[in-house]
């Protein structure tokens, strides 16, 4: 997990909310803990929020604001006329005014989320090395598939010609800021896992492979990608480059 990566998680974490046993929170808090300027930021993080949490709560609410709502919301019901803003209390007005001034303050200094396949390709990764669970387990591509798009994730992507050749173990439906993910794992020759993650290439269009097959070395795997027919794949297993390329190439594997 990178330090962008555990920001956009930890940018929702509240202190003593109970976050920390979700798994993603406690490995950021656990980067967090050994990154001097990640640190910093989830301090500087927390005092933003506490702050903005005790100005909301010292907005004091006249005492009358009870009565002038029920009045309010009555007389739409009968009359169906909104209150014009005219007729809105400098209290109110000052109060929306407030909102908007620290709603606007908490989305700017909120990081923006990496949008990058580079990004994609390494919470991928994240995934494989940390969690290595399947939805699925079965050695049928098409059971595989069909659970998938039952879970709203992309099933009409077309493998590799290579990669058919080889036994499926299982797969599943994940998700990248908020865009399904479909994985189909495989079973190398080695007894190795071969991770497949496919995105709609559209989610991932800052640095989207081509669609000739890419290597690179992420963390502890290697990995190959491409883009084809609408779609991003993501080959990522603990075997050599060549491998990883024949498979993706589609072309016959050389003797």
């Amino acid at each position: 997990m990178t330090a962008n990566e555990a920001k956009e998680i930890l940018v929702a974490y509240r202190r003593g909310s109970g976050d920390e046993a979700d798994p993603q929170v406690a490995e950021a808090l656990r980067l967090a803990a050994n990154d001097a300027a990640l640190r910093s930021w989830l301090e500087a993080q927390a005092k933003f929020q506490g702050a903005a949490r005790g100005h909301m709560r010292g907005i004091q609410a006249p005492p009358h604001l009870r009565g002038s709502i029920l009045r309010a919301l009555v007389a739409e019901e009968v009359e169906k006329v909104v209150t014009p803003r005219s007729r809105m209390g400098p209290w109110l007005a000052w109060a929306a005014a407030l909102a908007l001034i620290i709603g606007g303050t908490f989305l700017f200094l909120r990081p923006r989320p990496d949008a990058s396949f580079a990004a994609f390709r390494s919470r991928m990764v994240n995934f494989a090395l940390r969690t290595y669970e399947m939805d699925i387990v079965t050695n049928n591509p098409v059971a595989v598939r069909q659970f998938i798009a039952a879970h709203g994730g992309a099933s009409d992507f077309k493998m590799p010609v290579n990669l058919e050749k080889i036994p499926v173990q299982g797969g599943g439906r994940l998700t990248w800021q908020n865009h399904p993910v479909s994985m189909i794992c495989y079973t190398l020759p080695a007894k190795e896992t071969l991770f497949v993650f496919v995105i709609d290439r559209n989610a991932a269009p800052a640095q989207a492979p081509s669609a000739e097959a890419q290597f690179k070395s992420e963390k502890r795997l290697n990995t190959v990608s491409f883009s084809r027919d609408g779609y991003s794949y993501l080959l990522a297993a603990n075997a050599p480059a060549d491998t990883l390329l024949t498979l993706a190439s589609g072309s016959p594997p050389q003797p």
